[in-house]
């Protein structure tokens, strides 16, 4: 299952969604309580509107969303009207061991 927040109203830090509060997105991903797998640690991604930009930021990873700096820093710094974040638990269908992931390459 996987989580997401949503958030349109004044200037946020995306962190006051992601990884602040008691029950924010973060800890939600490595301590679920509504389910028997508690870890949702198969990738993220979080979007977001700048100002005056009317293409959304976009930010996501394969890594869990608890360990990845880059998204701890992001979420520290910048600050949105407009957000949407998820974690992602991937489900293997076939039950034979772990779902297999790729990342993509930065390269052109």
């Amino acid at each position: 299952m996987c989580r997401f927040t949503f958030y349109i109203g004044a200037p946020i830090s995306l962190g006051s969604l992601i990884t602040e509060p008691a029950h924010s997105l973060i800890k939600q991903s490595f301590n679920s309580k509504e389910r028997s797998e508690p870890l949702n640690g198969d990738g993220f991604g979080i979007a977001w509107y700048a100002n005056n930009d009317d293409e959304a930021a976009v930010f996501r990873s394969i890594t869990a969303a608890w360990n990845n700096g880059n998204l701890h820093d992001l979420s520290r710094v910048t600050n949105s009207s407009c957000i949407v974040a998820h974690v992602r638990a991937a489900k293997n269908t076939k039950g034979t061991g772990s779902v297999k992931k790729k990342q993509k390459s930065c390269k052109a």
